[in-house]
């Protein structure tokens, strides 16, 4: 996690005036491009480990809403789990307590409606479908996933790649070492 800038907000990237390490502008092409600086930084306690986090999630405020995000949901589709995921994390990350989904159809509104985060992963059982997902297996999942980057990750400032093949249950991490110069 990079130190806060001037203005207070950290970004992923050290500041625009550091040189790249060598080997790095060739490893930005296979990379997806980070933004410079995040809207907020937080920090997010999961089971034993406490997290610094850059986000981007855009929360609003109204008067019967003081804390909430607002994402946008297609009604043509099937609601899939892991957007449901990407909500409550979202949300959980950000501590924020609820959400507004926005149904639309071909873009057009057809109305909301106000989730508390705790309920987004039950929110499909409302439409005849199972659970999204279960909180604490989620929970259990990142804590083996960080115990084992912790285990792993040992050079101080070092940057990795961790990959998963799609259909494998096997991770692998790889450090990115600067290429010769």
């Amino acid at each position: 996690v990079a130190a806060p800038g001037a203005d207070g907000v950290a970004g992923p990237q050290g500041p625009a005036e550091e040189e790249d390490a060598p080997g790095a502008t060739a490893l930005r092409r296979f990379l997806p491009a980070l933004p410079r600086r995040f809207q907020h930084v937080a920090c997010w306690q999961l089971r034993a480990w406490r997290l610094v986090l850059g986000l981007d999630t855009l929360v609003f405020s109204n008067a019967d809403h003081p804390c909430i995000t607002l994402q946008l949901c297609d009604l043509g589709e099937e609601i899939a789990p892991a957007t449901c995921l990407d909500y409550w994390l979202d949300n959980s990350m950000a501590a924020v307590p609820e959400v507004a989904v926005c149904g639309h159809r071909r873009g057009i509104v057809e109305g909301y409606k106000v989730l508390k985060t705790e309920e987004i992963p039950f929110w499909p059982c409302q439409y005849g479908f199972a659970p999204a997902f279960d909180p604490e297996e989620v929970a259990q999942f990142a804590d083996r996933l960080f115990c084992f980057l912790h285990a792993n990750c040992r050079e101080d400032g070092g940057s990795y790649q961790l990959v998963k093949a799609a259909g494998s249950d096997v991770v692998r991490l790889y450090p990115l070492r600067p290429g010769p110069a």
